[in-house]
């Protein structure tokens, strides 16, 4: 009898050695994690409780889980609603075995420190999968998030200087549109008349010469007209996108000879995103001329769900597109760049899809929506 006491003692004693064992290794894992980490047992009572959890909520931390539950200040971060006693996720993994993971929360803690932490919860079971406690991991984000904020700030902030350094530059293009229609086509057309008035009094020997001078004076004035046109059209204003894209696809076919078809139909599309559409088509345009070699060239417009879609395609030589971007931006040469950075200020996307010796196709999707606002200046 007495060897089996003894042997009951021994085993005991290996067996409490080896949960203090668990135990210790347990507080060694928990001291090590860069996260916080709570275990409740099941009336939300803290039984354990790591370094880092304490740095969280700091030393005042009330163990007793329903007076934590009603006394912890927290706010939902993206809504800014107040988290109610019955909304922690800690009650939900107890009440109703939710797990909840990554939850972002605003907090106050019982010593008075402003914080945003990402929270997550799941509930403990027994061997027959009843609820006996809690496991709940905090992580401090409070840095990451105002970075974040900032950094969303700034973008925004700088999307709204590039949108108005695009204003400014469509408005001295309308500028110098006005003065070379105006100021130096007037000067034309009085140059004209004076050569007329000369030729009426000039003798024989003149009239050829001045003949010769009058043609060129007019087609130095329909040059002017059309890079006035091409700085500025003033149909954008008064026809509208497709108006002006119709035209621009009529000189390109006049001037080059190549076809170019301008299919589909767009309404009540104007300022910012109609000025984009001209200056996309407007340099794809030109590319088409200096490098694709094609035959027919289409313009393709649709609208829907407040989005306004432009296609550029052609049946030209086509171009390895990443490795042209990519020494497009080492030259210095920044047309496609320039499209894509204008297209996107905007809010919109732009899709560049071209192989070699299958042509181009240039896609840009743009929301037809209100100026972006001038961002509130951050009080100092």
């Amino acid at each position: 009898m007495t060897v089996g006491i003894a042997l009951d003692i021994i085993e005991r004693k290996r067996a409490e050695e080896a949960l203090a064992e668990s135990q210790q290794l347990l507080q060694l894992v928990l001291a090590t994690l860069p996260v916080g980490v709570v275990v409740t047992n099941r009336a939300g009572d803290i039984i354990l409780a790591n370094a880092a959890s304490s740095q969280i909520w700091g030393d005042l931390l009330i163990a007793r889980g329903p007076e934590r539950w009603a006394q912890s200040k927290g706010w939902w971060h993206d809504s800014g609603k107040r988290i109610a006693p019955s909304e922690w996720a800690s009650v939900r993994a107890l009440s109703a075995g939710q797990t909840s993971l990554n939850e972002l929360i605003d907090i106050e803690t019982p010593g008075g420190q402003q914080k945003t932490i990402q929270n997550s919860s799941a509930p403990i079971r027994n061997t027959d999968g009843l609820i006996v406690g809690a496991v709940i991991v905090n992580e401090d984000v409070t840095e990451r998030v105002c970075a974040e904020k900032a950094l969303r700030a700034s973008a925004k902030r700088r999307q709204y200087l590039s949108r108005r350094l695009l204003t400014v530059q469509e408005e001295e293009r309308r500028h110098l549109s006005r003065e070379l229609h105006d100021e130096f086509g007037q000067l034309l057309a009085t140059i004209t008349l004076h050569l007329h008035a000369a030729k009426a009094v000039a003798g024989e020997a003149a009239q050829s010469s001045l003949d010769e001078s009058m043609a060129l004076l007019q087609h130095a004035a329909a040059q002017v007209r059309s890079l006035a046109l091409e700085l500025r059209p003033t149909m954008l204003e008064t026809g509208g996108v497709e108006t002006t894209l119709r035209w621009l696809a009529g000189q390109h076919q006049q001037r080059t000879g190549i076809p170019t078809q301008v299919v589909g139909h767009v309404s009540d599309v104007s300022g910012d995103p109609a000025i984009a559409a001209f200056r996309v088509a407007q340099e794809a345009l030109t590319n088409v001329v200096r490098h694709a070699r094609a035959q027919h060239v289409w313009i393709e417009l649709s609208q829907r769900e407040g989005l306004l879609e432009l296609v550029v395609r052609d049946d030209g030589a086509g171009f390895d597109v990443m490795q042209t971007l990519e020494r497009a931006t080492g030259a210095g040469n920044l047309g496609l760049l320039g499209m894509k950075e204008r297209v996107e200020i905007l809010g919109g996307t732009l899709e560049i899809d071209s192989q070699p010796g299958q042509g181009t196709r240039i896609r840009i999707s743009l929301p037809v929506t209100e100026p972006i606002a001038e961002p509130a200046q951050r009080p100092a």
